[in-house]
């Protein structure tokens, strides 16, 4: 690797546009194109997480942290070199972008929560938000076991924030590594860097192989440091690795070559982020080093004004999107349309640059709160704000007082195992149902639900109904398993091809019982 020198000065001259990343530090030259490859990181994950396509679109918050740490050391290295350089400065800067966004959005989030979530519910996002406030997020559903691809994480309207906790805590750990690096080792840092990185890489297979590791390796900062790392190493050679045009444009094509093949072939089932992260974190870095020495053909691209302002409002679109794709879907209880799902996201959208206009730009620009005692005034109160308020809803036990005792008794039932009950094949031949009511087993069958996993979901309130009128009920459900004949059910479980049979014994066993009210329900 070639020694690169922080005050190289052959440094090219960009379109000049005010500042997306500190209005303090007019050393740093804007490059449009980062924008531009902002927005081609946050498009593909709006997308997965709407299921409008891009199935690897999850790569995207790779994108980003190759761009964070392009960016925040190309800033240390300008200001240390410049001899400006502190943390008090870097710490106001990193307030002043992430905490005004994220504190309008987390608010929201508890409005939400209070007004619709039911308290298990609303316990889990009050932990949230105390987590978050601590910058441990991705501890926090780590530790819960929240799987990232799991369709269970359809009600953590903040579980996107771990990616915020693991580049706040990168934040706090490498500007200090850095400057000492520069200070004591100056001829040999990058090696160092280079060490850590590898060693972060090695962490992140490992861990992507590992069953019992799999998430740590998702979730925590020593397996994924290595792919901010990799865009401080790009800072660091800065129109070194690019200086011959040729190579230059060939390096951009290449990077967007593999940053959208992995939008469009990786799945939930890819092994990641290990060496399933390579092809994207590289990808970004040729793109950045592409452009470093002159403006390649894809920065030029990048550079197209709509790309810029979409990635100018990247970041609060990455806060807003996620929480209202879940409230759509807590609300409705099922999945949302094609269209619901798009409009969504261009809600998101105009959320986005109503905050980046009104919230964000007038913090990072000093119009409020410009002093900076003030900014870190702002930070510990707001901070102590949320974890009080993450506190009560914990400590509260999600205020139950908000519902009427019939819901809360309709909500402590949803979860009951039996309730969760799929049938299968030998099951239904022994007429072997979900029990609902407390009647006996001797007494008539007065009523019969049949369906899906919609099926489950109004068990509890059936089984309620039947103890208060002491009826007897049964209930036959499957996921993904229409209750009609001759239907082969998609569902990758046990059931699948045997769900006609499945469906042939159910209407058998209705008419051997004479059971006079069914309950058909599916999506």
């Amino acid at each position: 690797m070639p020694r690169c020198r922080q005050g190289d000065s052959r440094e090219p001259a960009y379109f000049k546009m005010p500042s997306t990343e500190t209005a303090s530090t007019s050393s740093f030259k804007y490059r449009p194109d980062i924008d531009g490859l902002r927005a081609l990181a946050v498009l593909p994950v709006l997308l997965y997480h709407a299921q409008l396509g891009c199935s690897g679109g999850f790569v995207g918050v790779d994108v980003f942290f190759v761009i964070s740490g392009y960016v925040i050391t190309s800033l240390i290295f300008k200001e240390v070199a410049a001899g400006t350089f502190s943390m008090v400065n870097f710490w106001e800067r990193r307030i002043r972008r992430i905490m005004p966004a994220l504190s309008v959005v987390v608010v929201a989030t508890l409005a939400a929560g209070w007004l619709f979530y039911l308290p298990e519910d609303f316990i889990f996002l009050g932990k949230s938000v105390m987590a978050q406030a601590v910058m441990a997020a991705n501890f926090f559903f780590w530790k819960g076991g929240t799987n990232y691809f799991d369709h269970g994480t359809d009600t953590k309207s903040l579980l996107h924030t771990w990616s915020l906790a693991v580049e706040e805590q990168f934040y706090l750990l490498f500007p200090l590594l850095l400057v000492f690096l520069l200070r004591s080792k100056p001829k040999s840092w990058w090696r160092w860097i280079l060490g850590i990185t590898i060693v972060s890489l090695i962490i992140s297979v490992v861990c992507s192989y590992s069953h019992n590791n799999h998430r740590s390796g998702f979730y925590l900062l020593p397996s994924r440091a290595w792919e901010l790392l990799v865009g401080a190493l790009v800072a660091a050679c800065r129109g070194r690795l690019t200086a011959h045009k040729r190579i230059g444009e060939a390096s951009g094509f290449l990077g967007l070559a593999l940053i959208v093949w992995s939008v469009f072939v990786y799945t939930d089932n890819t092994r990641f982020p290990g060496l399933g992260a390579l092809p994207p974190c590289l990808g970004t870095a040729l793109i950045i080093a592409s452009s470093d020495a002159r403006v390649s053909i894809v920065g030029r691209l990048l550079s197209f004004r709509p790309l810029v302002l979409l990635g100018l409002v990247s970041y609060p679109l990455y806060l807003w999107h996620w929480p209202l794709l879940i409230w759509a879907k807590y609300l409705t209880g099922y999945e949302l349309s094609t269209a619901t799902r798009i409009e969504l996201l261009l809600a998101s959208l105009v959320l986005a640059i109503l905050s980046w206009k009104f919230v964000e730009t007038p913090f990072r620009q000093r119009h409020w709160l410009g002093e900076r005692s003030r900014i870190f005034k702002f930070a510990g109160i707001t901070l102590g704000t949320f974890l009080a308020m993450g506190f009560a809803v914990y400590f509260y036990q999600g205020f139950p007082d908000r519902f009427p005792a019939q819901a809360l008794t309709f909500a402590s039932a949803r979860n009951s195992l039996g309730f969760q009950d799929q049938i299968d094949l030998e099951r239904a031949k022994a007429s072997r149902f979900t029990e609902l009511g407390s009647a006996s087993s001797s007494q008539p069958i007065s009523v019969l639900v049949w369906g899906d996993s919609h099926a489950k979901a109004i068990a509890p309130a059936l089984d309620t109904l039947c103890k208060e009128y002491s009826q007897r009920g049964v209930m036959s459900a499957y996921g993904a398993t229409a209750p009609v004949l001759n239907f082969i059910s998609t569902n990758p479980g046990a059931l699948r091809e045997r769900s006609p049979q499945v469906a042939e014994l159910v209407v058998a066993f209705i008419a051997a019982q004479h059971i006079k009210n069914v309950v058909i329900t599916a999506k």
